[in-house]
């Protein structure tokens, strides 16, 4: 998790903020819509493959939604 966490915050622009949930995935909170289908296409490149710890490959899958607030 901490490897996938780390991607995560040098794949986000920096006025995003990344969480991770107790259920062992994340949220990425981004400052608008454009920026957020940016940083999947970038996620969707990256979780293509595995991830190594202790020695043993580790799959992740990508699965996303995509909210807006209302604005005022």
């Amino acid at each position: 998790l901490r490897q996938i966490c780390d991607k995560l915050v040098t794949i986000a622009p920096s006025s995003a903020t990344v969480g991770h949930l107790e259920t062992g995935g994340f949220v990425l909170l981004c400052e608008s819509l454009e920026s957020a289908h940016r940083v999947v296409e970038i996620c969707r490149t990256y979780f293509t493959g595995s991830f190594v710890v202790d020695h043993v490959p580790v799959f992740a899958e990508l699965h996303y939604g995509i909210a807006q607030a209302d604005t005022v």
